[in-house]
């Protein structure tokens, strides 16, 4: 029932997102905040040593109310101006509207973590959190016939076409100590219950002759959803069983590794490698596969004919056209949680001021096909020592920039932080955004 409960709150609060577990307090400057993390990378971003560093107490709670919440995909401006303006669209407007559209595709991508619940206690931590990532591509072709028909001579090309989204919940257990000189190591063993995968990817292409129509594709479906499944009753025909239940639908590990060292009172640097050896593998008894291929040449002249065709006839050209249509059953459904490489640099100007930079790379996934570069770096500022303000920028070779900052309440035994940051763009013309709440006790 307690295991139950917490996939529920997991896929109640499946947008939330938090980069790093907030290290040990020392002051108002350092923290309890997710510096670099704060306006930068979308997955988990741990550092082991930092259970450790500046310890302040020998205990401390990370409450479940700490997250982020990001989201990528297309401005508000963007679809007030086009999609929901209400208004009619002449070809000039159209074509303003597609020349905003990457010619790669419309990428759409949504990132979440929620801290359920973790504790530090002198060189032993645990937290248990949970994580989902979301990623699309649609292709520039079918905005193009979607809004301006089939034209002869033109492509509808879908080698760009991927749907996916991962979620799993990670447990972790941390050691860390002191090494010596001012070096702190931590390593954390990490489990990782799957909670459901779905992924879809389409290649091909098809072309529009002045007297044919032609093309040929795939598209392959790869999911594993508890007790959800796809049947195929006929020809293009399926219907569904069952229901996406939560609950452990596959099973894998990961590693942590990380390294801080601190080189004076105003000066501190971290290494983290996270996620080594990443894979869940999901139930076999609820992971499927489903095939479409297509190859398809028809003449101007069968146009005509089509139109007047019996149900028994077109059952038959359908059978010539899709070449395979299948729904398997597989028992190796493997993916990956990718490797994520940091090295972040905090440096205290006085008592008021802390500067922060970190550099990041992230590798593909199943999920997310292409790797992600980050620099992130920006200010912390005190005009109270209670109550710190942060600002900072990221440029992400696959999100571009991002922006933002927020303020925090640091007590003796109790810090909060809240902060916001936008990405691609300023105010409305934004592609997306990230809401960040840090929130823990420590004794």
């Amino acid at each position: 029932m307690i295991l139950k409960s917490i996939v529920n709150f997991l896929l109640v609060s499946i947008i939330f997102f938090i980069d790093q577990l907030p290290a040990q307090t020392v002051n108002g400057l350092k923290g309890g905040s997710l510096y670099p993390a704060s306006i930068g990378g979308n997955s988990l971003s741990i550092n082991p040593a930092n259970f450790w560093i500046s310890k302040k107490s020998s205990f401390s709670i990370m409450l479940p109310l700490s997250l982020q919440l990001h989201n990528n995909s297309v401005s508000p401006n963007w679809l007030n101006t086009y999609l929901l303006s209400g208004q009619y669209m002449d070809n000039e407007t159209v074509n303003s509207m597609l020349d905003e559209i990457p010619d790669s595709g419309l990428l759409l991508n949504g990132h979440g973590n929620i801290m359920l619940f973790g504790l530090s206690y002198k060189r032993l931590a645990i937290y248990v959190g949970g994580t989902v990532d979301v990623y699309g591509t649609i292709p520039k072709s079918l905005f193009e016939t979607g809004f301006q028909g089939i034209e002869f001579e033109r492509n509808i090309d879908l080698n760009n076409t991927q749907f996916g989204f991962q979620s799993y919940l990670p447990i972790s257990f941390i050691l860390s100590r002191n090494i010596g000189n001012n070096l702190y190591a931590g390593i954390g063993i990490k489990g990782l219950m799957g909670i459901g995968y779905f992924d879809m990817s389409g290649r091909g292409e098809i072309l529009s002759q002045s007297d044919n129509l032609s093309g040929v594709g795939t598209l392959n479906l790869n999911y594993s959803l508890g007790e959800f499944n796809i049947v195929r009753d006929s020809l293009l025909s399926y219907s569904t069983e069952g229901k996406f239940s939560p609950g452990i639908n596959g099973k894998g590990y990961a590693i942590d590794i990380g390294l801080t060292k601190v080189f004076s009172d105003s000066w501190t640097m971290g290494f983290t490698v996270q996620n080594i050896f990443g894979t869940i593998n999901w139930n076999g008894e609820s992971s499927y596969r489903q095939v479409l291929q297509f190859d398809v040449e028809l003449f101007s002249d069968e146009f005509e004919e089509i139109g007047d065709y019996s149900d028994s006839q077109q059952d038959s050209l359908l059978e010539a056209i899709i070449t395979e249509d299948n729904v398997y059953s597989i028992d190796n459904l493997k993916t990956i949680v990718p490797i994520k490489i940091e090295l972040n640099n905090e440096l205290e100007f006085g008592p008021k001021l802390l500067l922060f930079n970190s550099i990041s790379y992230e590798a593909a996934s199943d999920i997310i096909s292409e790797f992600q570069f980050e620099l992130s770096g920006g200010l912390r500022w005190l005009h109270h020592r209670r109550f710190p303000v942060t600002l900072g920028i990221t440029h992400s070779s696959l999100w571009g920039l991002k922006w933002g900052g927020g303020v925090g309440i640091h007590l003796s035994h109790y810090h909060l932080d809240i902060l916001f940051s936008q990405n691609g763009g300023f105010s409305n013309e934004a592609k997306g955004f990230s809401l960040n709440l840090i929130n823990y006790i420590y004794f």
